[in-house]
């Protein structure tokens, strides 16, 4: 009996610090969040949706002994997703309103006041060796934000995961999205991604659909 009660606690010893290793590999804090962003496009299409437009995140330095201060990352996008439906019945409204528009463009805002941004702080990804990231690291970044879209007459939200991605991959990965391939980009961005967080976004527009997209975001200007 004496052998058996050693043997257990010896076994719960190990899981737990397996579970520990796990823990800290998956889920290291980066020491960066982004508490609000701001996003202006137009995008087209109905069963296929494609747009593109400006985007600006505030990025804010939460690592321990550090001030908070916040950077803005500032550029442009690029975003292509798949309709998943009518969600509301003002869908013909919105249809005979969109066909007044030229070439049905459905201009969307989250005009600076709405909420948007990271709901936790980010993740460093699994195989990134830094224990936190750097403010280097955010210059001419590539996100990748894969995402679940709702739009309901005037007002449209989103909810899903940013991925903060390399130079080195970030080309395998549109070369990837663009043939469809969203499961391998997918298994990429978990393995591979510098770093990741839940993230949601609100906005002004036109529509009354669902939809899920996946948004480039490619960082140009840092201050």
């Amino acid at each position: 009996m004496h052998h058996q009660i050693v043997l257990s606690s010896i076994v719960s010893d190990t899981l737990k610090g397996w579970g520990g290793k796990i823990k800290d590999t998956l889920f290291r804090p980066s020491g960066w969040k982004i508490p609000d962003d701001t996003d202006t496009g137009i995008s087209f299409g109905e069963a296929i949706d494609v747009g593109g437009g400006y985007m600006e995140m505030d990025l804010v330095d939460i690592r321990a002994g550090t001030s908070g201060k916040v950077h803005a990352l500032r550029g442009g996008y690029v975003e292509a997703g798949v309709g998943i439906g009518e969600i509301s019945k003002m869908q013909g409204l919105v249809k005979k309103i969109v066909k007044l528009m030229p070439k049905g463009a459905r201009p969307s805002s989250d005009i600076v006041v709405m909420p948007g941004g990271s709901i936790t702080q980010f993740i460093m990804g699994a195989k990134h060796s830094s224990k936190q990231l750097e403010l280097n690291d955010f210059k001419y970044a590539t996100w990748i934000y894969v995402h679940i879209g709702a739009e309901v007459a005037v007002l449209s939200g989103d909810i899903g995961f940013m991925f903060m991605v390399s130079k080195e991959i970030s080309a395998g990965l549109v070369t990837s999205l663009a043939s469809g391939n969203i499961s391998s980009v997918m298994m990429t961005l978990m393995t591979d991604c510098l770093a990741w967080a839940p993230y949601y976004g609100t906005a002004l527009g036109l529509g009354a659909g669902g939809k899920i997209a996946v948004r480039v975001i490619q960082t140009v200007h840092m201050s």
